[in-house]
C-alpha cells in the first residue's frame, strides 16, 4: 500500500457552480446565478445513519425556464388577474341589463266599444311576460408545463482503466492519485464505466472541509469524490459501498483494496489481510473497522460492518480528505 502523503491545498476564493457551472465565491451560500446550495446534507444527517446514503441527483436549471420565470411570470400573473376582473365585471354588467329590461312595460292603447247585448265582450290578451337573462362563465384552462433539464455527458478520455488495476488504495484509486488536479481523472472513469449512473454535490458529509465544495460521481457501487480547486477539480477520494440499488453485474463490484479487500469479505479475513485493525462505531451504532498505519497509527482505509455475529465489510472508503481522518463526524 502506498504510505506516501499527498500535500493539502488551500480553499480557493471562487469556485465552479456544480448546478450552473457559473463562478461564484465560496463565501456565499446560494448560488447568484441557480439558487442552489453548496451543500445539499449536513454532518448531522450523515452521523444520524445517513453516511453512505447518496443524495438526488443533482440537476441543472435550464437557463431558459429561470429567465421566463424572473422576466415574464409577473406580467403573465398581472394579465391573468386583469382577465378574472374582467368576467366578474361583464358578468355584473350583463345581469343589471337583464334585470332592467325585466323591469320595463310597454302599454297597449284601449278601444271602449258599445257591443250589442247579444255579443260576448272582446277578448284581452296581456303582453307576455320577459324571460330573465341566464349568463354562463367559463373559466379559463390552465397548462402547466414541465421542464426536464439533461445534465451534458463528460467527456471520455482515453484510455480505458483495467478493473483489475483499479485497485482502493490509501492515496489513490488505482492509477489516479489524491490531490492532483487533473481533469482527465473523471473522464478516464468514463472511459473505463461509461457515463455515472448518478452525479451530486457533496460536502462535509464525504469529508471535505467546511470551506470546500465538490461533487460525487457514482457508477455502480463505487463513488468517486472530487473537489473543487481554482484551475479545476481534483479527485480526493472514494467511497466503495454495498448498494442494493446497484446492479450485481456492474463493474465496480469486484474492486479490491491493494491487499485484496473486497465487499462482503468477513470481519476474520479482513483481520487477516490487515495487522493493524481498530474498530469504533458510528453515532447510529453501526460498526465501522479503521486500517491504520503501524508507525504512526494514520488511518488508511475505514468502511462499514454489519452487526451481525459473524460481520462483513459493507463499504470500502478512503480517508476523510479534509484532514485524513476516519470519517465524517
Amino acid at each position: 500500500m502506498d504510505d506516501s502523503v499527498a500535500p493539502g491545498t488551500d480553499a480557493p476564493h471562487t469556485a465552479t457552480c456544480l448546478w450552473c457551472g457559473a463562478d461564484r465565491p465560496v463565501e456565499v451560500d446560494i448560488c447568484p446565478t441557480c439558487r442552489h446550495t453548496w451543500i445539499d446534507a449536513t454532518i448531522d444527517e450523515a452521523r444520524d445513519g445517513k453516511l453512505e446514503a447518496l443524495a438526488a441527483p443533482a440537476t441543472e436549471p435550464d437557463p431558459a425556464v429561470v429567465w421566463w420565470r424572473r422576466r415574464w411570470m409577473p406580467i403573465a400573473v398581472a394579465g391573468l388577474v386583469a382577465l378574472v376582473y374582467g368576467v366578474v365585471f361583464w358578468v355584473m354588467w350583463d345581469g343589471t341589463q337583464g334585470d332592467q329590461s325585466a323591469n320595463e312595460t310597454t302599454a297597449a292603447p284601449t278601444t271602449s266599444l258599445a257591443a250589442p247585448a247579444s255579443t260576448a265582450a272582446p277578448d284581452s290578451t296581456a303582453p307576455p311576460p320577459t324571460a330573465p337573462s341566464t349568463t354562463t362563465t367559463t373559466a379559463p384552462t390552465t397548462t402547466t408545463t414541465t421542464t426536464t433539464t439533461t445534465l451534458p455527458p463528460i467527456p471520455e478520455v482515453a484510455p480505458a482503466i483495467d478493473t483489475a488495476d483499479l485497485t482502493l488504495g490509501a492515496f489513490a484509486l488505482g492509477p489516479l492519485r489524491f490531490r492532483a488536479v487533473d481533469n482527465d481523472a473523471a473522464g478516464r472513469l468514463v472511459a473505463t464505466f461509461g457515463q455515472p449512473d448518478e452525479r451530486f454535490s457533496v460536502g462535509e458529509n464525504w469529508g471535505l472541509c467546511p470551506t470546500d465544495t465538490g461533487r460525487a460521481l457514482r457508477w455502480g457501487h463505487l463513488s468517486a469524490i472530487f473537489r473543487t480547486e481554482a484551475d479545476g477539480e481534483a479527485l480526493v477520494g472514494y467511497r466503495q459501498t454495498d448498494i442494493p440499488a446497484a446492479a450485481d453485474s456492474a463493474a465496480t463490484a469486484d474492486l479490491t483494496s491493494i491487499s485484496g479487500l473486497a465487499l462482503g469479505d468477513t470481519k476474520d479475513r479482513l483481520e487477516l489481510l490487515y495487522a493493524n485493525v481498530a474498530n469504533d462505531t458510528l453515532d447510529d451504532g453501526t460498526p465501522v473497522f479503521l486500517v491504520l498505519r503501524s508507525s504512526d497509527q494514520r488511518t488508511l482505509l475505514w468502511g462499514t460492518l454489519t452487526s451481525d455475529p459473524n460481520p462483513v465489510v459493507t463499504s470500502i472508503n478512503s480517508p476523510r480528505p479534509c484532514d485524513g481522518g476516519p470519517f465524517a463526524q
